[in-house]
């Protein structure tokens, strides 16, 4: 499979962390002498999966990469939308054959080829258009006690968004809305519901919605089919927005690297 690595912010972005570590992108933050790009990259490069990776929004005299990673550079411009229907866009026209590509963000760097790996063999058939991973409150608090990640209360549990999909390249193409759907915050996913199913909304609310009833709400919003992984890795989804969440993981990678320790699940 390919993969679509989102490298570079979008115009407009603004972050603390960003300004004040002092570079240009939150992928180029260091961390254990290693850009938080170059952790992601490594991991999805060594996953038996992934055939090449696309690192999306940088140009390649403006990457912080070592020359010796297989990857190739889409300097593509605009909101993250335009971002990944330009590289779905890019590789659909050199493989024509591709039907499912991975999206993944830079700033996972707790990542490795296992959790890689596992995702991929979770997903199955890939029959579905959009694979959306999850964690859970309870595995992740107990792995990253204090992370600051925000859970929406659901009938099974309490979970948070993760950083690595799958989708429908073609789909992505055919369609923007698709992808400005998919990439909207979580208020805007709601007024989809609305549009939708308006029980459903109420249900989500009281959070009386669970995983696979969330999967149908989101097939039916989305216009195309929707699967949701839960992820027994919350590795997958410790993104860093805040400097808690930055100064959490630059503990981990300084004390362990890419460890061992990290390839088994809490759960």
């Amino acid at each position: 499979m390919r993969v679509i690595l989102l490298g570079g912010d979008s115009p407009g972005y603004s972050n603390d962390i960003v300004k004040k570590e002092g570079v240009d992108a939150k992928g180029k933050i260091r961390i254990a002498g290693k850009t938080m790009l170059e952790w992601v990259t490594e991991a999805l490069v060594s996953s038996k999966y992934v055939d090449h990776v696309f690192v999306v929004g940088l140009a390649k005299d403006n990457s912080p990469l070592p020359k010796n990673l297989p990857v190739s550079y889409l300097p593509l411009s605009g909101s993250l939308a335009d971002k990944i229907v330009g590289a779905s866009n890019h590789i659909l026209n050199q493989f024509p054959e591709e039907q499912r590509v991975i999206v993944c963000a830079s700033d996972i760097p707790l990542i490795t080829a296992e959790m890689v790996d596992w995702f991929v063999e979770q997903c199955g058939d890939l029959s579905a258009d959009f694979y959306f991973s999850v964690i859970e409150k309870t595995s992740t608090e107990k792995r990253f006690p204090n992370s600051g990640r925000s859970f929406q209360k659901m009938k099974d549990g309490y979970f948070a968004g993760g950083d690595l999909s799958i989708i429908n390249p073609q789909k992505a193409v055919e369609n923007k809305e698709l992808i400005l759907k998919l990439t909207t915050n979580r208020k805007n996913f709601i007024k989809q519901i609305w549009a939708v199913d308006k029980i459903a909304l109420i249900k989500w609310f009281l959070g009386r919605v669970g995983l696979e009833e969330a999967e149908k709400i989101a097939t039916k919003a989305l216009g195309i089919r929707t699967k949701v992984v839960v992820s027994k890795f919350p590795e997958i989804g410790m993104d860093v927005d805040k400097p808690p969440q930055l100064e959490l993981v630059r503990k981990e990678l300084e004390r362990y690297g890419r460890g061992i320790y990290r390839s088994s699940p809490t759960a």
